[in-house]
């Protein structure tokens, strides 16, 4: 097993501490709860890589596929709908929350389908490494404009912030900064 690979089972234990915690912090609050997903879908997108990077046959290699990305699906739209609710924004992006959710619920659908992962084949020095179907593209997009939207809020809200908040949402950049790199 390569650092690589560990590092990927290190970030799923950890991400799935971190949502069990920040859950039973507040389990009524909506900011805690959109916190924990957000967690709990980094952590099975990183159990899915782990067990995708360990796989020995195709078919083993693909049901780890169809894990990783069933928690990838929702990264995006759980990071905004937090950032939104951190912002206190929620309630007039509201219909944008939904939809993403909704964008996001489909692409769970088609993720089970070749419609989002087509094949696997070997690339550099990965066993397998996926082939995009069709839909894949619309995701990636949907990753990025809905991740960027969210850094742009942050970045609009942080010149009128209070003090504290200028912190938290300075840690919040840099968190998924670090995340995403």
């Amino acid at each position: 097993m390569t650092a690589f690979t560990f590092s990927t089972l290190l970030v799923s234990i950890g991400s799935f501490i971190l949502a069990l915690f920040v859950y039973s912090r507040g389990r009524q609050s909506v900011i805690n709860v959109t916190w924990a997903l957000f967690s709990l879908s980094v952590g099975i997108w990183s159990l899915g890589y782990f067990g995708f990077l360990l796989s020995d046959s195709k078919s083993e290699a693909f049901f780890w596929i169809r894990i990783l990305y069933g928690g990838a699906i929702f990264i995006p739209t759980l990071c905004f709908h937090f950032i939104c609710v951190l912002l206190r924004c929620y309630k007039e992006k509201k219909k944008l929350v939904f939809a993403s959710y909704a964008v996001s619920a489909f692409f769970e659908i088609a993720n089970l389908t070749s419609y989002f992962v087509k094949d696997l084949k070997p690339v550099l020095n990965f066993k397998w490494w996926p082939v995009p179907g069709v839909c894949f593209g619309c995701f990636v997009l949907h990753f990025i404009l809905m991740l960027s939207y969210g850094i742009y809020l942050i970045a609009k809200n942080y010149r009128v912030a209070s003090f504290r908040q200028r912190n938290q949402t300075l840690y919040l950049v840099l968190g998924i900064g670090i995340a995403f790199i």
